[in-house]
């Protein structure tokens, strides 16, 4: 009894971690990613300019300034 309950677990858990990998993308779909910057400071700057080149060089090809 307790090797079938182990069993069972072990089946439920491979179950659950396989359909939670498997997630369907939508080759249209467009995620937005804003950077809210009140002032200006060249720490913050090269930030910003950082993201933009992380995200360019991922092939994120529309990024807007």
């Amino acid at each position: 009894m307790k090797q079938l309950f182990k069993v069972i677990k072990a089946l439920s858990t491979i179950f659950v971690c396989v359909t939670t990998m498997v997630v369907p993308v939508k080759a249209e779909e467009t995620i937005d990613i804003a950077i809210v910057q009140y002032v200006s400071h060249p720490s913050l700057d090269q930030i910003v300019q950082g993201v933009k080149d992380e995200l360019a060089a991922n092939d994120i090809s529309k990024v807007k300034t």
